[in-house]
């Protein structure tokens, strides 16, 4: 069974302070700060990685049992609209009924059978891309988000009184949700790159702006406090060398100095 996000920032960190724990006194001594900024570098970026795609997948797992639910309203309302139909002819064949107003006029059944299928397609799209084609799968939700608004828009005003047959109120926030999480998903993958960057030690992060770390953790929508504190750690950590590296370049030492005479 895999293991999940918390269970492997667990172990991380019970290994870390075992390794802690058992270090000597001299053991200590040599081990500097940015030996521990790699370790708890290397750390957060795993379990980034992790929540990346975790979190993720669980908002798409969830959109496709949400698909399975609006599958099943949607023979309901297939139902009902049926049901108001015979309702509505019965009536008409009735000539001392007097329609009240109360009873729902139903869709046509040609135009709500493809409403159904053309929203039907794009969450099987988006689906099927998910695992495959990120971008794709984005792709095919936006697409579903804005047909299922027009064919919303389009009924209200034609016929305002039958029974929805566009996306249940639950089904559009799944939606939303995946596409609220790309971004927080993306974040947390380039935060996790910065983190190994630290952990090898390339300069190349430095090329970086100095508060792009920082604004980049709060996209990440973090929620778990150690990790949190880990990569804050980190940042500091890594701001320091920042700030001693633009020291050593605006103020050469004495020998550097003598290499220029």
């Amino acid at each position: 069974m895999p293991l999940t996000s918390m269970a492997i920032l667990s172990r991380s960190l019970q290994k870390f302070t075992y390794l802690e724990s058992e270090d000597t006194e001299s053991t200590r001594s040599s081990t500097t700060v940015l030996d521990q900024t790699e370790v708890k570098a290397t750390m957060a970026s795993r379990v980034l990685r992790i929540l990346a795609d975790s979190d993720y997948q669980r908002a798409w797992e969830r959109l496709r049992y949400e698909f399975e639910c609006q599958k099943v309203l949607w023979g309901v309302v297939e139902k009902m609209d049926r049901t108001t139909e015979d309702h509505g002819m019965v009536e008409k064949m009735d000539s001392t009924t007097q329609h009240d107003g109360k009873t729902p006029r139903a869709l046509n059944p040609s135009v709500r059978d493809g409403i159904i299928a053309a929203l039907t397609s794009k969450v099987e799209l988006a689906l099927a891309m998910a695992s495959d084609c990120d971008v794709q799968a984005i792709y095919a939700l936006e697409a579903l988000l804005s047909l299922n608004d027009t064919m919303a828009k389009q009924l209200s005003v034609e016929c305002a009184e039958a029974a929805s047959s566009a996306l249940s109120p639950s089904l559009r926030a799944r939606a939303e949700e995946i596409l609220e999480m790309e971004p927080v998903k993306q974040a947390r993958n380039d935060l996790a790159d910065y983190l190994d960057e630290v952990a090898a030690n390339e300069h190349a992060r430095f090329a970086r702006a100095a508060d792009w770390a920082p604004t980049t953790v709060k996209a990440c929508e973090l929620r778990h406090g150690v990790l949190k504190e880990y990569i804050s750690e980190v940042i500091v950590s890594d701001g320091n060398q920042r700030l001693a590296i633009q020291r050593r370049l605006r103020f050469p030492s004495a020998i550097d100095d003598q290499l220029f005479v």
